[in-house]
């Protein structure tokens, strides 16, 4: 897969996830998007929206603001 991500401005990124259903698809995908945004070098923000008691989509955000080390919001709703 080709991809080519060309930033306009170095205005913030403001990412939302708003989680119902989370597996290991998802979150390859997931860790592959951030990366390329991590790649064009402007400030990046995630909010990571899930379920009260989903505590698995919680602690999967808590690993990825870990270890790809990202400004991570986890907002419980």
């Amino acid at each position: 897969m080709s991809r080519q991500i060309i930033p306009n401005s170095n205005e913030k990124i403001v990412i939302e996830f708003n989680w119902l259903y989370y597996n290991t698809a998802t979150s390859k995908i997931i860790v592959k998007i951030i990366l390329s945004l991590k790649e064009i070098g402007n400030e990046m923000e995630i909010n990571w929206y899930y379920k009260k008691d989903f505590d698995l989509i919680a602690d999967k955000g808590k690993e990825i603001k870990e270890i790809l080390d990202v400004n991570l919001n986890l907002i419980e709703l």
